[in-house]
C-alpha cells in the first residue's frame, strides 16, 4: 500500500503524457493545412506575374503617342489650303461694268462674262449695268467695278486729267486690256434744216450724243475747239431720238459701226429725211491739235443707200475697249487676254463685227493708254509688236 501512490502518480503521468502526445498530433494536422493557404499565396504571385503585362501596355503607350504625332500632320496639311482657300473654294469674284445691257456692246459684255467664267477655273464674274462709259470709268475708279466697257477717247482724257469734272486729276492708274471695235460718231441731221456744214450748228438746238457717252464728250469738245456753240439738249439716246422726231432738235449724234447701217438712224428716218454730216479736214486738224488722241474715221461710200453717202463721210472715230486699272491681278489680266485671243466663235456670235477681226491688231493701232502688265505679257507671247506708248511704266 505504501507504493501505490507512486503507481498512481506514475499512471497519472503516463496518462498526462499520453494526453500531451495525443493532442499534439492533431495540432500538427491543422498546421498541415497552413501550407495550403500558402498555395493561394502562389496564385497571388501569379497575379504579380501579370503585373508586368500591364507594364507592356505601358511600354506600348508610346505607340499611341506616335498617332498623336500623326494628327499633327493633318494640322500641317490643313494649313496649306488655308492660304489659297478663298480662290480655290469660293473662287475669284469680280464685277464687269457695261453700259446698256440692251445695246450691242451690252450684249458683247454678256458674252464676254460667260466666256471668261467658263474658261478660267475658279473665276466668277458678275455683269453690272452702269448706264454709260463715263459711269463705268467712275465705278472702276471707286472700286465698284474691276474691269469695264470703255472708250479710248474717254480713257485718254481721264488719263491726262482733261475729262470734264476730273480736270487736273489725271488717272494714271488706268490700264487697257484690249480693244475690239471701231466706231463712228455720226452726226445725224434733218435734211429739212438748212445745215450744210458743222458751222451751221451754231445756235441750233442739238443733242451731242447720249448723256455720259463717248460721243457726247468727243463732239462737245470738238465743237468747243471750233468755237461752235449749239443749244445743247442732253438726254438718253431714246430721248434724243424722240426730240429729233418731234423737231425739237435739228440733229443728234449716234455712235455706230462705220460699215453697217445703224438701226437708230433708220428709225429716225421714218419721221424725217436724214443725212450724216461730214467734218472738213481743216476742222479735224484743228481739233487734233488740242486733242491728239482724237481720231477721224470714214463711213465708206454706199453704206447708206442715199445721195449724201455716194462719197465717204468723215467723222470722229473711237475704239471700244475693255479697260481696268493697276489694281487688277496681273495673272488674271494675262488670262483674260489669252482667253479672248484664243476665242474665235463666242465673241463673234454676240458681236458680229468681231468675225475675222484681229483683236490684237486693233488694240495696237488704237490704244491710247498703257496696257495692263498682264495684258502686255499676253500680247507679247502672241507675237504682237507693242508700241512704246502702250508699255506701262511698271513694265519698263
Amino acid at each position: 500500500m505504501r507504493h501505490r501512490p507512486w503507481f498512481v502518480v506514475l499512471m497519472v503521468l503516463i496518462g498526462l503524457l499520453a494526453l500531451a502526445c495525443g493532442p499534439a498530433a492533431p495540432a500538427a494536422q491543422p498546421a498541415a493545412p497552413a501550407p495550403q493557404p500558402a498555395k493561394p499565396a502562389a496564385p497571388a504571385a501569379q497575379p504579380a506575374a501579370p503585373a508586368p503585362q500591364p507594364a507592356k501596355p505601358a511600354a506600348e503607350a508610346p505607340k499611341p503617342a506616335a498617332p498623336a504625332a500623326q494628327p499633327a500632320k493633318p494640322a500641317a496639311q490643313a494649313a496649306k489650303p488655308a492660304a489659297p482657300a478663298p480662290a480655290a473654294k469660293e473662287g475669284v469674284r469680280l464685277i464687269h461694268g457695261t453700259s446698256q445691257l440692251s445695246s450691242s456692246f451690252g450684249i458683247y459684255s454678256a458674252a464676254l462674262v460667260k466666256l471668261l467664267n467658263s474658261k478660267i477655273a475658279g473665276l466668277n464674274v458678275t455683269l453690272t449695268e452702269y448706264g454709260s462709259i463715263v459711269n463705268n470709268l467712275k465705278m472702276t475708279r471707286e472700286g465698284k467695278a474691276d474691269f469695264a466697257m470703255g472708250d479710248h477717247t474717254i480713257q485718254y482724257l481721264a488719263y491726262v486729267g482733261e475729262l470734264k469734272g476730273w480736270e487736273g486729276n489725271p488717272q494714271k492708274d488706268l490700264r487697257l486690256l484690249w480693244a475690239f471695235s471701231t466706231i463712228a460718231n455720226a452726226v445725224i441731221l434733218s435734211e429739212r434744216e438748212n445745215i450744210k456744214s458743222v458751222n451751221d450748228l451754231h445756235g441750233k438746238s442739238f443733242n451731242p450724243g447720249g448723256q455720259g457717252t463717248s460721243a457726247e464728250v468727243v463732239v462737245t469738245n470738238a465743237l468747243d475747239v471750233l468755237g461752235i456753240k449749239p443749244l445743247y439738249l442732253r438726254g438718253t439716246m431714246s430721248e434724243a431720238t424722240e426730240a429729233f422726231k418731234n423737231r425739237r432738235v435739228v440733229g443728234f449724234v449716234k455712235a455706230s459701226a462705220p460699215t453697217a447701217v445703224d438701226p437708230l438712224v433708220m428709225e429716225a428716218k421714218t419721221a424725217l429725211p436724214v443725212r450724216i454730216l461730214s467734218w472738213p479736214e481743216d476742222a479735224i486738224k484743228k481739233v487734233q491739235a488740242k486733242y491728239p488722241a482724237y481720231k477721224s474715221i470714214q463711213i465708206p461710200a454706199g453704206v447708206y443707200q442715199e445721195e449724201w453717202n455716194k462719197q465717204p463721210i468723215t467723222t470722229w472715230g473711237s475704239s471700244t475697249s475693255i479697260f481696268t486699272n493697276t489694281k487688277l491681278d496681273e495673272n488674271l489680266a494675262y488670262q483674260f487676254v489669252k482667253t479672248v485671243l484664243a476665242d474665235k466663235e463666242e465673241q463673234a456670235l454676240a458681236f458680229p463685227a468681231l468675225k475675222g477681226l484681229d483683236i490684237g491688231k486693233v488694240t495696237m493701232e488704237n490704244g491710247v493708254v498703257p496696257l495692263h502688265k498682264g495684258a502686255l505679257k499676253a500680247f507679247r507671247e502672241a507675237g504682237y509688236q507693242i508700241p512704246k506708248d502702250l508699255v506701262p511704266p511698271e513694265a519698263q
